[in-house]
């Protein structure tokens, strides 16, 4: 799948967005044993990747309804 057929599929994006989801949502219930179980993870960057994916997919909606 090319960027444009990723771009115009919402159901692959909406799938993709989940599974990231549920990555950063594991990493945060791991707190600080993040380090102990993914040891050379960037952990605090991965529990953050939820916050960033919020404001992009609040944005994405701003712009279409726009």
């Amino acid at each position: 799948m090319d960027l444009s057929a990723f771009a115009n599929s919402g159901l692959v994006r909406d799938a993709v967005e989940h599974c990231l989801e549920r990555v950063c949502e594991a990493a945060h219930r791991m707190g600080d044993r993040a380090a102990e179980l993914m040891p050379g993870q960037p952990g605090g960057d991965i529990r953050g990747m939820g916050n960033r994916l919020q404001d992009l997919t609040s944005l994405c909606s701003a712009e279409q309804s726009l």
